[in-house]
């Protein structure tokens, strides 16, 4: 039951598009580089591929709750995001995972 939701949330995510909530956008991806030098994430997205920074500050957490640093993450890893002014502030992470993450 768990998996069926990842796939329906990244289906939904994928025909919806972001979700917009206040100043705050989530949107979702899958991580195809990660670019510790500059703190951004390469992710493939239902709108194509993005380049996403991550605030140095932002809360990154395994989609079990554990918390997680820059350096956990990699390719084929899933990723729900929620972007503050300029960079993803929050994280939620599947990593490996063939579906994406639910939203928190």
């Amino acid at each position: 039951m768990k998996r069926f939701t990842f796939v329906l949330g990244f289906v939904l995510m994928s025909v919806a598009g972001p979700v917009v909530r206040g100043e705050a956008q989530a949107s979702m991806g899958v991580i195809v580089d990660v670019d510790l030098v500059a703190g951004a994430l390469l992710l493939e997205t239902g709108e194509g591929p993005q380049r996403v920074s991550v605030a140095p500050a932002a809360a990154i957490h395994g989609d079990d709750g554990r918390p997680l640093t820059l350096r956990d993450l990699g390719p084929g890893d899933a990723v729900w995001y929620q972007l503050g002014s300029q960079a993803a502030t929050r994280l939620h992470v599947a990593p490996q995972f063939w579906a994406l993450p639910r939203e928190p």
